[in-house]
Order: C-alpha cells, then sequence, then structure tokens
C-alpha cells in the first residue's frame, strides 16, 4: 500500500473524491477553516489546503486504477509511499 497524489481540475475537489469513493479507493483532501468577511460579516470558510490535489491510497497495481476513469481527475502523479 502507497499513497500517490492526484492533480484534479479546479474546483471539483468533492466531485473527484465521490467518484473515487464509488471506485472503492481511499482518498485525503486536507482542508483549512478561515475566516473572511463577507458583507461586513465573518464567515467561516472551509477549503482545500492545496487547491486542485487529492491523495489516494493505493493497495493494487496502478495499471488497474488507470482502466476506471473518475470524473474530476485531471492528470495523475506518481508519489511513493511509506513501504508497506
Amino acid at each position: 500500500m502507497y499513497w500517490c497524489c492526484a492533480r484534479l481540475e479546479s474546483n471539483r475537489e468533492n466531485v473527484a473524491q465521490h467518484f473515487l469513493k464509488l471506485a472503492g479507493y481511499e482518498t485525503y483532501i486536507p482542508k483549512m477553516r478561515e475566516q473572511r468577511v463577507r458583507r461586513h460579516r465573518r464567515v467561516e470558510v472551509v477549503s482545500p489546503l492545496f487547491p486542485a490535489y487529492a491523495f489516494i491510497v493505493i493497495e493494487h497495481q496502478w495499471h488497474a486504477a488507470m482502466e476506471y476513469r473518475c470524473a474530476g481527475i485531471d492528470h495523475e502523479r506518481y508519489g511513493s509511499g511509506a513501504g508497506t
């Protein structure tokens, strides 16, 4: 098992995460909370820490993962993970 980083389509992190979950993959999209001022009011906004990127756990060969195209994914990038 190892983690890889996938580049996603802009502002479609939730769509990609949904379809990857349906395909059986565990994903992680780190998010941060920040307070912004909108119309003279403070509003708490949750946004991705790394916009357009997600981390995906790969348990089997990546070639099998490429057979199932998921909506929202722009380009896959390989990453090295902690060896297990």
